[in-house]
């Protein structure tokens, strides 16, 4: 193991570590992508990720870059690790990545989405501004589920909202299977407003909206909804229309 490259060695440290919590180690044998437990084979999976992506275009020493083990960034919402494997049917190796958030290596879910209703039935919405996108986008609050954040501070926080009942979790959603390893509770509850929202200096949230369930159903057919007298949002976040999805099927809403 000493004399495998120190980004590899503190790779294996950690998926050992957190290996109940990183999941199966699965079979390509029954279909799955396998996790690549032996150290041996470590540097032939990056060799063979490599000339994957060069037959697919990429350059060279870009895919060389591309396909190496080990944690890729640490930042304030969760870790990037880009990870061995075996892939079905023949248990070719390579290596592919996924987000693991903070939450979910401490033994939680990854993070939250709330579906808050007011009194006349109306689903209170977040105007944001995404960063990742560079757009204004309408979405449910939703949060990490760090120590100290709860549904109550949510809603209070970016939607300047207060409970009227007890959240109810509904169930579960995993928002992009593809990369990330985040598991999400969903709840439901009723709201009121009672102040302006007052967003943490990280969240660019401008107000709230009110939809019907009828409204948002528009939305999520057009992917985007234009406020009267006021902006254009687009309508496409995965964690809104799952949950949405969710309650609806559920009968709450």
């Amino acid at each position: 193991m000493n004399t495998l490259p120190k980004r590899i060695q503190e790779y294996i440290k950690f998926s050992r570590k957190y290996k109940k919590i990183l999941g199966p180690k699965g079979s390509y044998r029954r279909g799955e992508i396998e996790i690549i437990e032996n150290p041996k084979l470590f540097l032939q999976a990056e060799e063979s990720a490599a000339k994957q992506m060069m037959a697919q275009g990429v350059p060279e020493k870009e895919s060389l870059e591309r396909g190496k083990i080990g944690i890729r960034e640490r930042n304030r919402w969760g870790i990037s690790v880009c990870e061995p494997v075996r892939l079905p049917p023949k248990g070719v190796l390579g290596t592919f990545v996924r987000f693991i958030p903070w939450g979910q290596l401490g033994g939680e879910v990854g993070g939250m989405v709330i579906v808050p209703v007011d009194p006349k039935g109306r689903i209170m919405l977040l105007k944001n501004f995404r960063h990742a996108t560079r757009a204004w986008s309408l979405e449910l609050p939703r949060g990490a589920k760090d120590p100290g954040e709860s549904i109550k501070t949510e809603l209070k926080e970016e939607g300047g909202a207060r409970l009227l009942t007890k959240p109810k979790k509904i169930g579960q959603v995993t928002p992009d299977s593809g990369v990330l390893a985040t598991k999400v509770d969903v709840y439901f509850a009723h709201i009121e407003v009672i102040h302006k929202p007052s967003p943490q200096v990280t969240e660019a949230i401008k107000g709230v909206i009110f939809l019907t369930p009828k409204e948002i159903k528009k939305a999520i057919r057009e992917g985007k909804y234009k406020e009267k007298g006021g902006g254009a949002y687009v309508f496409l976040d995965a964690f809104t229309i799952s949950a949405f999805a969710l309650v609806s099927e559920k009968g709450l809403i």
